[in-house]
């Protein structure tokens, strides 16, 4: 997902950067917490800040899905 992230950060404006910030801050957090739940809890975190920027990119950049 970082991956992802930086290559599509380069082609984003600065608009996007408060939202970039928000998932590398909680991708920093996955230090293997001491249980399974938490580890799967960030990674849910995550995930779903990620989709919130690609929903928002979407929908400024009038993206279709298909």
């Amino acid at each position: 997902m970082a991956r992802n992230l930086d290559l599509l950060s380069e082609f984003l404006d600065d608009e996007y950067q408060p939202y970039i910030e928000a998932i590398n801050d909680k991708l920093y957090e996955v230090t293997l917490p001491e249980t399974y739940d938490e580890t799967l809890f960030l990674v849910r975190e995550s995930l779903a800040l990620f989709e919130a920027l690609i929903s928002r990119v979407e929908d400024r950049e009038h993206f279709t899905k298909g």
